[in-house]
């Protein structure tokens, strides 16, 4: 397998990683804003619904543009910050004992911030690390887009419920 095949890969599973937890904090930013005021302390508490979906959509846009050849470079950067960020939201997490769920894949179950977001977060910046260090043309935009198209249509009802819900009877 080549590094190209490996990277397109890994860009379109992370997208839909991305793309899919960027929609539970659009359509339910409450859970986030929560556990974020749990575990940042005075500096966080301030953290409105607004600001997390502002975060979801960076979520959308960076994870989008990783599996396009003409934005992939421009999104790396932002891949690596939003990597970084999981990783410190979940340190913080275990710092300060968190409970609260995140709710950063979905409502119901979920776990707090913690070791989880600090591997996700570890996992996501090294994809934006390897592709900042990968030339500009090397990632075919067909294998990813077809990669993260399969993995969106996987996930098509989760996406039509969370987004368009009196479309979708729920």
């Amino acid at each position: 397998m080549s590094m190209t095949w490996l990277l397109s890969t890994a860009n379109a599973v992370f997208a839909a990683v991305l793309l899919y937890a960027s929609m539970f904090k659009l359509a339910q930013p409450g859970h986030l804003r929560r556990a974020l005021a749990e575990v940042g302390g005075r500096h966080l508490t301030g953290v409105g619904n607004g600001t997390v979906r502002a975060i979801a959509a960076s979520e959308a846009v960076a994870g989008a543009a990783i599996t396009i050849p003409a934005t992939r470079m421009l999104a790396a950067p932002v891949v690596v910050l939003l990597g970084v960020a999981f990783a410190a939201a979940g340190i913080a997490g275990v710092a300060r004992r968190g409970v609260e769920p995140c709710g950063c894949l979905g409502v119901g179950p979920s776990a707090p911030l913690g070791a989880r977001s600090i591997a996700a977060g570890a996992a996501i910046a090294a994809v934006g690390m390897a592709n900042v260090s990968t030339p500009a043309n090397a990632v075919p935009a067909a294998t990813a887009s077809l990669l993260l198209a399969t993995c969106l249509v996987t996930h098509h009802a989760t996406a039509r419920r969370l987004l368009w819900p009196s479309r979708s009877g729920v």
